[in-house]
């Protein structure tokens, strides 16, 4: 899909061996969107080629959800799945939401959960062939602490703070800087 310069776009930069990753990202790919929106797996040529500085490429860990903006800017983890989100024309208001201050230490928690027991929710949901059952993803919860921070960095500015969606004052949405 061709789009004009102008159009913003995002690169989801995702573990191709993860089986929740992937659920999620044929999940993501069938929903209606607002952006344009291009998957690349984390650890290939490709993603190496095209983001060189990010440390994505062969032989490179993945161990992080990471958006590229059409700007430039890296979104990682938390902020990154909140750009996704904005991306999708049914989530967008859930963007708007989780990003505001007083959500987005639910929003960092939440996907710090899934993010670090995501081969258990895998097994969870069958995915892997081996299966854990409820109490044991439940404990496996239960003692997950999420980190802090470190989720953006603006390359052009060489600074910690990145547009992530703000509810928007007008009938344009624009995402505000948000300082770290």
């Amino acid at each position: 899909m061709t789009t004009p310069a102008t159009t913003p776009t995002l690169t989801v930069l995702y573990d191709p061996d993860c089986p929740l990753c992937v659920r999620c990202w044929k999940w993501f790919d069938r929903q209606p969107k607002l952006l344009p929106v291009d998957f690349v797996p984390q650890g290939t040529a490709d993603a190496g080629r095209r983001f060189p500085a990010l440390r994505v490429g062969k032989n490179e860990a993945v161990e992080e959800l990471i958006v590229v903006g059409g700007d430039g800017k890296v979104y990682r983890n938390d902020r990154a799945w909140i750009m996704c989100l904005y991306a999708l024309r049914e989530y967008r208001p859930l963007a708007f939401r989780l990003s505001h201050p007083a959500l987005r230490p639910l929003a960092r928690r939440a996907y710090h959960v899934v993010s670090h027991n995501r081969q258990w929710l895998s097994q969870w949901f069958g995915e892997t062939g081996r299966n854990v059952n409820d109490q044991q993803l439940a404990d496996r919860i239960e003692r997950h602490t999420a980190p802090i921070d470190g989720d953006c960095y603006d390359p052009a500015s060489n600074t910690n703070a990145c547009a992530v969606p703000q509810q928007p004052q007008r009938q344009t949405a624009q995402p505000e800087e948000v300082a770290r």
